[in-house]
């Protein structure tokens, strides 16, 4: 018999096998204990998301928002529906584009050298820790708008409300105490960024300056829509990276042809993501 929920230790060590399972065998499946549907197949997810009739965001899109220690689904992008969920990501979209990114690939090729620079001579290091997560907590500063010395903190925090306790289904209270923590910290980033009066540099003058509904935002507000991008910088990244690196050990001749032919790295990396969708589809 076929049973599943998010966190049953089956699914969080080996969880393609269930995954195949429930897509073959129920792809859309209750699971009770969250009055709610599971659905397997990435076709049916994203036919979903387009369904702005019988369906919205506003309560939540991921298992944070259920159990005993639940999180508010506050407003964020990620909680918002069409047409101001629309609205507002078309007014943060080129921030996101290649353009926007060559603009800055410079500094970020100096984190990535000064990492490398770090472990050069022991010859080893932590794909995740010593290399994923400077990176992208930079790129969060760099990109979005977080102070640079906040870095380590930054990593910190996301890390504390990402925590998860054995044997504990969910959110766990360190990750509670962590997440109202980070709600504070990015209340007061947007709170000292509104003395910038000059140009729009980064997504976070954006929400200072935008409307939602016809109505600015507050520092509180400002907040829980920086959350979805700090996460999203700190953690997305890390994690695909260190897949391509563990994929690249699993096969030493791909990594040998790419170090041979550095041209072909950008598409390497499109291939690496492209390989992790699929894994979810």
């Amino acid at each position: 018999m076929l049973e599943y929920h998010p966190h049953m230790p089956e699914v969080l060590d080996a969880p393609d096998p269930i995954y195949r399972r429930l897509r073959d065998e129920a792809p859309v499946y209750w699971v009770e204990s969250y009055d709610a549907w599971a659905l397997s197949r990435f076709a049916d997810q994203w036919e979903v998301t387009q369904d702005n009739e019988h369906l919205t965001a506003r309560e939540g899109t991921t298992p944070h928002y259920f159990g005993p220690r639940a999180i508010p689904a506050l407003p964020n992008l990620n909680h918002m529906d069409p047409p101001a969920q629309q609205a507002l990501r078309s007014a943060l979209l080129p921030f996101f584009l290649p353009r926007r990114v060559r603009s800055i690939e410079a500094e970020l090729r100096s984190v990535v050298r000064s990492c490398i620079d770090a472990f050069l001579e022991r010859g080893q290091a932590d794909a995740v820790r010593e290399i994923g997560q400077i990176v992208a907590s930079r790129l969060a500063s760099i990109a979005i708008g977080f102070p640079p010395g906040d870095s380590v903190y930054i990593v910190d925090l996301v890390k504390r409300f990402l925590s998860r306790e054995p044997g504990k289904d969910g959110i766990t209270s360190t990750g509670v105490a962590a997440f109202e923590e980070m709600q504070r910290y990015l209340a007061s980033v947007a709170r000292a960024r509104r003395e910038h009066h000059g140009e729009v540099e980064n997504p976070l003058d954006v929400l200072l300056r935008a409307e939602v509904e016809g109505e600015k935002l507050d520092d509180e507000v400002i907040g829980q829509h920086l959350i979805l991008l700090l996460v999203g910088a700190t953690e997305t990244f890390p994690k695909a990276f260190a897949s391509a690196v563990h994929r690249l050990w699993q096969h030493p001749d791909q990594r040998r042809e790419l170090a041979a032919l550095i041209g072909v790295l950008p598409e390497a990396v499109d291939r690496a993501r492209e390989g992790l969708w699929k894994g979810l589809r």
